[in-house]
């Protein structure tokens, strides 16, 4: 379990980039995958700092596994952007090794690595590894680490096409007994991943409800899905999807486009008005064609439409709710008086009243999401990239911390 109450910080100045901040944060998360959507700038490698004692709050408190985050260092992995690994040795001796810092039992390398089908590396030195092989490598030390909480920034970046399937698959695996949070600049990588999810902006935390992430608002407002047909009936098989699907009431439009991997694929983009009668279209037409997919994924919005569209809900806030601030609270009347004295309030003021600020998310944490998207699209079949790949992210730094392990000293890297 993490949670933050009220949590301010800042983090270390970098050259020619502005200092990373978090303001009165409240997050809860127990169990299950909370994706939170931000770039480094608005402070997700900062509150992934805070969270495994690299750095201190300046105000508010920070809870990991019911105590402080220093406390719990043993029990928490990280792997940062750069997932810094030592170039010296094989990766067999890393895998040695973080087990080694983290007082667990050494287990053999191809089963560790083998969850993310990599085992084959455990022989190479980390020097002569690639940049997706060595991102593959740190994920497959934190995933097999016997620890509690997980973070992990950017899990889906710099892959080759097959390690986001099996990342994806290992990490709910984990998720079903440990708390794990991924930071990611990607939408489309924390709806694929998380249970729930929250974005920071410029340092403010607001939970996203799954609808803003998938459906865009206003008057023009729309869903979409994409369906990856298999290279084995390609155009073909695309064609026939389009013909059912054009037919279709909930579809206003439908378009097909080469897919990048594997070769031969095509991909099927279908648009509608409503999420729901969409997914139910589009299994409706993949059971009558008996199309073979490889994919099925809802289109998600880009980052800055999600934020416009929570801006909105902020200043339309729904029919019944009461809106953020001092205008949320009746005005007090005259205190009534009873042989008994007057009542006693709480601990902390009186309760109804919320404290001002971001929201804080329930103990339940954010709203789920189903794994793989919403409810009735079938579940994707195997790995395949989009065409425009995965967010970017900064190149690798040096480092020689295995990921999972907890080093003497603070600092980022992999844990």
């Amino acid at each position: 379990m993490i949670a933050l109450q009220a949590v301010s910080a800042r983090g270390k100045a970098e050259r020619g980039a502005p200092r990373p901040t978090l303001t009165t944060v409240s997050l809860e998360h127990r169990r299950g995958v909370l994706g939170i959507v931000g770039a480094t700038k608005d402070g997700t490698s900062l509150l992934f700092d805070l969270l495994d004692g690299s750095a201190s709050a300046s105000s508010g408190r920070v809870v990991v596994l019911d105590g402080a985050p220093d406390a719990a260092r043993s029990r928490v992995a990280r792997v940062s952007l750069d997932a810094p690994l030592p170039e010296a040795l094989r990766v067999d001796e890393v895998c040695e090794l973080a087990a080694d810092l983290r007082g667990e039992p050494r287990r053999a390398a191809r089963e560790t690595l083998g969850a993310l089908g990599i085992a084959a590396l455990g022989g190479r030195r980390v020097g002569s590894l690639a940049r997706e092989e060595r991102r593959a490598v740190a994920l497959a030390i934190a995933l097999g680490a016997r620890v509690e909480v997980l973070l992990l920034e950017e899990p889906l970046a710099w892959l080759d096409p097959v390690a986001p399937r099996l990342t994806i698959d290992a990490l709910r695996a984990r998720a079903a007994s440990a708390c794990v949070v991924v930071a990611t600049a990607s939408p489309r990588d924390a709806t694929r991943l998380a249970d729930g999810l929250g974005v920071l902006t410029a340092g403010v935390y607001t939970p996203l409800p799954p609808a803003l992430a998938y459906t865009s608002i206003g008057p023009e407002g729309g869903a979409s899905i994409r369906i990856v047909v298999a290279s084995a009936q390609g155009k073909r098989g695309a064609a026939a999807l389009a013909g059912v699907l054009g037919g279709d009431d909930a579809v206003t439009s439908v378009e097909t486009s080469p897919f990048a991997a594997p070769p031969g694929a095509v991909a099927v983009m279908v648009a509608g008005r409503d999420l729901a009668l969409l997914a139910r279209a589009v299994t409706r037409a993949i059971a009558t064609t008996h199309v073979d997919v490889e994919l099925v994924e809802p289109g998600t919005l880009s980052l800055d439409a999600i934020r416009a569209a929570l801006a909105a809900r902020a200043a339309s806030p729904p029919p019944g709710s009461l809106p953020p601030g001092p205008a949320s609270i009746p005005p007090a009347g005259p205190a009534s008086t009873s042989p008994e004295g007057p009542a006693s309030v709480p601990p902390g003021g009186p309760a109804s009243i919320p404290p001002a600020g971001p929201a804080s998310t329930s103990p339940e944490g954010p709203a789920s999401v189903p794994p793989g998207g919403p409810a009735s699209v079938p579940p994707a079949g195997p790995a395949s990239t989009s065409p425009e790949g995965p967010a970017s992210v900064p190149p690798a730094g040096p480092g020689s911390i295995p990921p999972g392990s907890t080093p003497p000293a603070s600092g980022g890297g992999a844990r």
